[in-house]
């Protein structure tokens, strides 16, 4: 952290080759959560307090994101470096606190089990929606430019054909994912 520091506060001088910067600035998170994994805080967290945890590490976290100015490791410039690891180190039990709150997900479960269909099926799907939609509501484009509204519609739509698709290969074609037959697991 020490040395990461000190490499920030030079950013005119000199910069580490191969990204060297960002690692002495980023390898404080790995040694925490090394730390963190072999504590006993890590085991002795009871699912009654997750959510009071999980609470205050985002009424932490978001604040001191906000206060502190636009991070950009690559410079490396953190601004203030309280407000970065504070933010940061919050953030991350922020999310680990809620992946931890996620015991069984049957949507996450079949999110996760067809995530390859799905990613290789939803953006000819995306293109084709938005081009349809488009031209049905007259409107330049369901991209990032579109209302809220239009990019939900696209959006919903592409996920509801993406799941009907990544059924029928499932079913009818299971060569296409490298399974002899339907049943076979991935």
């Amino acid at each position: 952290m020490i040395l990461g520091y000190f490499v920030s506060i030079c950013e005119g001088s000199f910069r580490l080759p191969w990204g060297g910067s960002i690692l002495f600035t980023s390898v404080v998170f790995v040694g925490l959560g090394y730390l963190f994994n072999r504590s006993s805080l890590c085991r002795n967290l009871a699912s009654t307090q997750t959510w009071s945890f999980m609470l205050l590490a985002l009424a932490v976290s978001v604040p001191t994101a906000l206060l502190n100015g636009l991070v950009w490791m690559y410079d490396p410039s953190l601004w203030n470096y309280f407000l970065f690891y504070t933010s940061s180190i919050t953030g991350i039990a922020f999310i680990y606190l809620c992946s931890r709150a996620i015991v069984r997900n049957s949507s996450l479960e079949y999110f996760g089990r067809h995530s390859l269909s799905i990613m290789c099926i939803h953006w000819p799907i995306l293109v084709v929606v938005s081009k349809l939609l488009s031209a049905y509501t007259r409107a330049e484009s369901y991209g990032p430019n579109g209302t809220v509204l239009e990019v939900i519609a696209a959006f919903a739509i592409t996920l509801a054909l993406s799941i009907l698709f990544t059924e029928i290969i499932e079913r009818y074609a299971p060569f296409m994912l490298g399974r002899s037959s339907p049943s076979m697991p991935a």
